[in-house]
This record gives C-alpha cells, structure tokens and sequence, in this order.
C-alpha cells in the first residue's frame, strides 16, 4: 500500500512541474505588422477616471514592438517608452505595466 502511495505523488508531483513550466499559452506568430502610428481616444468606465487622446508610435520586429507612448486626460500619466509582444493578431504591453 505504501509503494502506491509513493507511485501516485511521484505522479501528481511529476504532472504539477509539467504544469510549471510556462504561464499561458505559448505566444503564435505573429500575423499582423503593428508597425507605426496609432491614434485614438479613451474613455473609462468609471467618469471619475476621466478621458482623453491616446497615440503611440511603435516599431515591430519579429514579435516584439518598442515605441513611445503618449496619453493626456489620465489621472497619472503612463506616457513613455513602451513595449510588448505580438501573437498572432493580437499585442499584450508590458511596458508599461500599468
């Protein structure tokens, strides 16, 4: 009973690291080029929050972008260099984090 024991959690410990390995899916090519400049506008849910312009310039290469960006009406202003990944049609920041 003892040996089973041990077989069963040498498993499920051998299952939890192949589950470690990685947070989310692995990223896809990319199928879009998001080179250049972007504009628009914002508006938060929360009115309080308040509203504004948004406009990034943004170089991609491969499935990395680096660019700035510039956003006014903000309560703090996350303008700056920014930077992310590209998957597939879609891009995560994570610069900045906020």
């Amino acid at each position: 009973m003892k040996a089973l024991s041990g077989i069963v959690i040498g498993l499920v410990m051998l299952g939890m690291g192949g589950c470690a390995s990685g947070v989310g899916p692995p990223a896809a090519a990319p199928t879009v080029d998001i080179t250049g400049k972007w504009v628009g506008s914002w508006v938060a849910t929360n009115p309080a929050l308040g509203s504004g312009a948004i406009e990034m310039t943004l170089t991609q290469t491969g499935q990395q972008y680096t660019g700035t960006l510039l956003v006014t009406g903000a309560p703090t202003d996350p303008s700056g260099p920014t930077a992310g990944i590209v998957s597939g049609n879609e891009c995560g920041f994570s610069d900045p984090a906020t």
